[in-house]
């Protein structure tokens, strides 16, 4: 077996054509000095594999491993070692360090040292301050190892954390590290702790057992051990858990609509309940995958329940109404949407064409009790919206909406007052206290930034493949997706709107329709009022509601629905009539006052308790009477006797008056 040879810048090398020097390497490529000659020729490293005499070869994986050596060496050199190497290499085989032109003090015919007497006077001359030994030295190690040899080892030592390490400890950390998956996180000091109880068990000879490492290098073996750390935060390490390890294969979708991602998450914000409560709400969004848009969402006070959901999907199949903030289309230029071409002048001016309208053909969500409600699935059923649940514990399945959260909550939430941070550790503690706004106007400032800022906004996820620096906005994709897509999904009327409507059978009165405390009427319902069915009991309507809209109702009547209003709507509109109604529910949720139960609990016992001491009083008079009655003396008797001048009138003792 003929054993691969290596080279090294100053070996000889015996071709066909003669002996030659190997004068540098770089690149793949050989310098060689033909030794007769002085000539130089370049030749691949393959080349000169091929024209070594038969029996003589150069392992090209040890060149491999040069050629990347040599770089690092090259990018690892200090200015001073950089000035030294053409020098070097004129005292080795005569290239001149200077010009192009040989010197004759350095011919190789030359001694060696002569040579080096020459190099050391012209540098110290030329300010280099170096001693004749260290020159030589020098010299010897770049003959032996080339320009490696001149990089200080000390800024290029490798040297692995775990390279002068014992196996037994590193194998014995790597169990111990096991240990800790799916549990709270420990502190090293813990690590090393259990390393040595884990040594002690293993290793019952005190002889054999590998010293316990220190706490510096228990850090230094875990960071570097395959695994993740388990002194970092636990959910962070489950989340990183979940990461797949399979290639990412995206699911390309091709037209709006065809992939609707919806998800909820706590907003980070405070904001003001009805009920005068000042508490973060739950903010559930339906994106499309497509265009990046936001085609629905729904602020609760709690988490949602299927209901919600399903007013959040009968506000995406309903074109958004023209509000009243519209003047910033005109003011910023901002392009109608394509699909009001199919609307006329009437419904133009009803509704939102800035907009996006897009009908979610398929929607993906998590595996939550809300999201598999009876009340959402027949709702998907009904308009034919197919429902995917996503793999358990797979954040990639929805990963966009996921992101969504993230931007909203830089793009939006901490521009409101009461913002509280995502983090728990960067939240200030006077949130909660600031002039936070209510959560009705919280959601209508989202719907505003949603449709002026988000829709128009640069997306990063919507790259250009033709400029991949240039992004698009979801509006613009939206509208090259229509160009192309062969049709439009006509949007969905009112009738369908309310029908996804949570209901509640309610009589019709006099006054109206109470529902949840508030009482709604309409002109149209004059005909249903007190009507009752044929067996006397009072008749029943269902009547629909928006949990986030309290002002309006719908009632069906017959096979028509009746808007009814609320009718203290136009009342809250009055000066300070909202300011005075927040004071008084705050006073009141303070000071709650009586029940009618408790009421009527407490004024019968206020009536026996005054019965009983009218009764006291009566009974105390009628005694201070017969006191007094007892106290008058016989003297006093006798003197009025006297004063009365008739003895007759006193014939009887029991006429006598004593009062």
């Amino acid at each position: 077996m003929t054993i691969p040879r290596t080279v090294a810048i100053g070996d000889t090398l015996d071709l066909e054509a003669g002996a030659f020097t190997i004068a540098g390497y770089g690149n793949g490529v050989f310098r060689l000095r033909d030794e007769l000659t002085n000539q130089y020729e370049l030749i691949h490293h393959t080349e000169l594999g091929r024209l070594l005499p038969p029996g003589q070869t150069i392992d090209s994986t040890s060149k491999a491993v040069a050629e990347s050596t040599l770089s690092e060496a090259v990018a690892g050199l200090n200015d001073e070692a950089r000035f030294l190497i053409p020098h070097l290499q004129e005292l080795m085989d005569g290239s001149p360090a200077i010009g192009d032109v040989p010197r004759e003090q350095y011919a190789l015919g030359i001694p060696m040292g002569t040579r080096l007497l020459s190099k050391w006077k012209e540098l110290t001359d030329g300010g280099y301050d170096i001693s004749p030994s260290t020159l030589k030295r020098r010299m010897q190690r770049f003959r032996k190892a080339g320009v490696e040899s001149l990089v200080d080892g000390r800024s290029v030592r490798r040297q692995t954390a775990l390279g002068r390490a014992d196996e037994k400890v590193t194998l014995a950390l790597a169990e111990v590290i096991s240990t800790y998956v799916g549990r709270s996180s420990p502190s090293y000091t813990r690590v090393r702790a259990d390393l040595q109880k884990l040594l002690l068990t293993e290793y019952p000879d005190k002889d054999d057992r590998p010293a316990l490492p220190s706490l510096s290098t228990v850090k230094r073996y875990v960071a570097a051990l395959d695994g993740e750390n388990p002194t970092t935060p636990a959910r962070r390490r489950e989340t990183n858990a979940l990461a797949p390890t399979r290639q990412h294969k995206p699911r390309l979708v091709s037209a709006p609509g065809d992939e609707c991602q919806i998800d909820t998450t706590v907003f980070d914000a405070f904001v003001r309940f009805p009920n005068g409560k000042v508490e973060r709400p739950h903010l559930t969004i339906l994106i499309d995958k497509r265009t990046r848009s936001i085609i629905a969402f729904n602020f609760t006070a709690g988490p949602p329940s299927g209901y919600d959901h399903a007013v959040l999907l009968a506000n995406a199949l309903v074109p958004k109404k023209l509000r009243s903030w519209h003047t910033y289309y005109d003011t910023l230029s901002l392009p109608r949407m394509p699909w009001s071409e199919y609307l006329d002048e009437e419904q133009l001016e009803e509704y939102d064409t800035f907009r996006p309208y897009i009908f979610p053909r398929r929607i993906i969500t998590d595996n939550g009790q809300d999201y598999r409600s009876h009340v959402f699935r027949l709702a998907c059923d009904r308009y034919g919206i197919h429902l995917t649940e996503a793999p358990l514990k797979a954040p990639t399945a929805k990963a966009h909406v996921e992101r969504h959260f993230g931007t909203i909550n830089t793009k939006f939430a901490q521009y409101l007052p009461g913002y509280v941070h995502s983090n728990v550790q960067s939240r200030g503690e006077n949130a909660r206290a600031e002039e936070v706004l209510t959560l009705e106007e919280v959601s209508e400032l989202f719907d505003r930034w949603l449709g002026v800022i988000w829709q128009n906004r640069r997306h990063d996820g919507l790259v250009d493949h033709l400029q991949p620096n240039l992004r698009h906005t979801p509006n613009t994709m939206f509208a090259a997706s229509v160009e192309l897509q062969g049709h439009f999904v006509v949007p969905c009327d009112e009738d369908d709107f309310i029908a996804l409507m949570p209901s509640m059978e309610r009589t019709i009165q006099n006054d109206g329709i109470e529902l949840n405390g508030r009482m709604y009427d309409s002109p149209h319902l004059a005909g249903m009022r007190g009507i009752r069915n044929p067996d006397g009991s009072k008749k029943k309507f269902a009547v629909h509601f928006d949990p986030a809209d309290v002002t309006r109702a719908w009632a069906r009547v017959e096979t028509e629905w009746v808007m009814c209003t609320w009718v203290a709507k136009d009342g809250m509109s009055r000066p300070l009539e909202r300011t005075m109604n927040e004071i008084a529910h705050r006073l009141t949720s303070a000071n709650p006052g009586f029940k009618n139960d408790e009421a009527d609990e407490l004024m019968m016992r206020l009536r026996d308790e005054f019965i009983a001491q009218q009764a006291a009083e009566r009974e105390a008079r009628v005694e201070a009477a017969r006191a007094e009655a007892a106290t008058i003396s016989s003297s006093d008797v006798l003197e009025n006797i006297r004063a009365g001048g008739d003895d007759d009138n006193f014939s009887n003792p029991m006429d006598l008056s004593v009062g």
